[in-house]
């Protein structure tokens, strides 16, 4: 029997042409903050870079949905970061493209403004 967790990793997936996934770190939106997300990224046929956003409603749920990840998609590199920076740059080094990479742009320029504010 496949649980709605199964499902929701295998239409992320299932598809792509490549066998590695990178899994974000969890994160909180601004304007949500008691929302957690974190983001699991893969690439897709014709499209390249891939990526989808998983809502945590738990501490420590990351950590389960990996562990069903690692049993159902036995034989793929599941790659962990604890940095959203490290994992956009990971993913463009595994899939680069104008998409991507104008994310880790974004992503820098956003950092770099925050170390900004704290000097």
């Amino acid at each position: 029997m496949t649980t709605d967790l199964e499902k929701a990793l295998d239409d992320i997936l299932a598809d792509s042409p490549d066998r590695n996934v990178v899994v974000g770190p969890v994160l909180r939106q601004a304007s949500a903050p008691v929302e957690s997300y974190f983001m699991i990224a893969t690439c897709k046929p014709g499209r390249g870079f891939y990526s989808a956003r998983i809502v945590v409603e738990a501490d420590g749920q990351r950590e389960i949905i990996v562990a069903v990840m690692i049993r159902q998609f036995r034989g793929w590199i599941i790659h962990l970061c604890n940095e959203e920076i490290k994992m956009i740059r990971l993913c463009e080094t595994l899939w680069p493209g104008e998409h991507i990479s104008a994310l880790r742009e974004m992503a820098e320029a956003e950092l770099e403004s925050r170390e900004a504010t704290r000097q």
